[in-house]
Protein backbone atom coordinates (compact mmCIF):
# COMPACT_ATOMS: atom_id res chain seq x y z
CA UNK A 1 0.00 0.00 0.00
CA UNK A 2 1.09 3.86 0.10
CA UNK A 3 2.32 4.14 3.36
CA UNK A 4 4.59 0.55 3.10
CA UNK A 5 5.77 2.25 -0.23
CA UNK A 6 6.73 5.88 1.44
CA UNK A 7 8.30 3.99 4.26
CA UNK A 8 10.54 1.76 2.47
CA UNK A 9 11.40 4.73 -0.01
CA UNK A 10 12.18 6.84 3.40
CA UNK A 11 14.29 3.97 4.95
CA UNK A 12 16.25 3.41 1.14
CA UNK A 13 17.29 6.54 1.01
CA UNK A 14 18.30 7.40 4.49
CA UNK A 15 20.83 4.21 4.21
CA UNK A 16 22.60 6.16 1.72
CA UNK A 17 26.32 7.94 2.41
CA UNK A 18 25.66 11.30 0.90
CA UNK A 19 21.52 11.19 2.95
CA UNK A 20 21.31 14.79 4.45
CA UNK A 21 24.51 16.31 3.41
CA UNK A 22 25.77 20.06 3.25
CA UNK A 23 28.10 20.07 -0.02
CA UNK A 24 30.85 22.97 0.21
CA UNK A 25 32.68 23.90 -3.17
CA UNK A 26 36.72 23.69 -1.73
CA UNK A 27 39.92 24.26 -3.36
CA UNK A 28 42.45 21.75 -1.70
CA UNK A 29 46.16 21.58 -2.80
CA UNK A 30 47.67 18.47 -5.02
CA UNK A 31 49.69 16.40 -3.29
CA UNK A 32 53.62 17.52 -3.69
CA UNK A 33 52.36 20.49 -5.80
CA UNK A 34 51.43 24.35 -5.68
CA UNK A 35 48.25 23.45 -7.74
CA UNK A 36 44.69 23.80 -5.73
CA UNK A 37 42.17 21.35 -7.01
CA UNK A 38 38.29 22.34 -6.53
CA UNK A 39 36.70 18.71 -4.59
CA UNK A 40 33.19 18.53 -2.66
CA UNK A 41 33.59 18.66 0.70
CA UNK A 42 30.26 17.57 2.23
CA UNK A 43 29.07 16.87 5.74
CA UNK A 44 26.31 14.42 7.28
CA UNK A 45 25.20 13.47 10.41
CA UNK A 46 28.10 11.26 10.94
CA UNK A 47 31.13 12.04 8.35
CA UNK A 48 33.03 14.49 6.37
CA UNK A 49 33.01 12.89 2.73
CA UNK A 50 35.22 14.52 -0.35
CA UNK A 51 33.47 14.43 -3.82
CA UNK A 52 34.49 14.65 -7.18
CA UNK A 53 32.75 17.87 -8.56
CA UNK A 54 32.42 16.22 -12.08
CA UNK A 55 31.77 12.63 -11.60
CA UNK A 56 29.71 12.95 -8.07
CA UNK A 57 31.82 10.08 -6.50
CA UNK A 58 32.89 9.36 -3.34
CA UNK A 59 36.82 10.15 -3.25
CA UNK A 60 37.17 9.32 0.79
CA UNK A 61 34.73 9.33 3.44
CA UNK A 62 36.09 10.21 7.23
CA UNK A 63 33.92 9.06 10.53
CA UNK A 64 33.64 12.44 12.78
CA UNK A 65 34.41 10.86 15.54
CA UNK A 66 38.10 10.56 14.12
CA UNK A 67 38.16 14.53 13.71
CA UNK A 68 40.67 15.15 16.66
CA UNK A 69 40.18 19.04 15.91
CA UNK A 70 39.80 21.79 13.50
CA UNK A 71 40.25 25.49 13.30
CA UNK A 72 38.70 28.02 10.98
CA UNK A 73 40.46 31.11 9.30
CA UNK A 74 39.51 33.77 6.87
CA UNK A 75 40.72 31.84 3.67
CA UNK A 76 41.31 28.24 4.99
CA UNK A 77 39.27 25.44 7.26
CA UNK A 78 42.34 22.84 8.79
CA UNK A 79 40.97 19.11 10.12
CA UNK A 80 42.98 17.39 12.09
CA UNK A 81 42.77 13.76 12.38
CA UNK A 82 45.28 12.53 15.05
CA UNK A 83 46.16 9.06 14.74
CA UNK A 84 43.80 8.22 11.58
CA UNK A 85 45.81 10.63 8.91
CA UNK A 86 49.65 11.93 8.80
CA UNK A 87 48.67 15.06 7.86
CA UNK A 88 46.28 17.93 8.10
CA UNK A 89 43.58 18.32 5.82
Amino acid sequence: NEKNAKFKYVSTVRQLPTFGITLWTVREQVPKKRKLQEVLLGMTRDAIIRIDPQTRTILSSFPLKHVRRWAAGTNSFTLDYGQYKNEYY
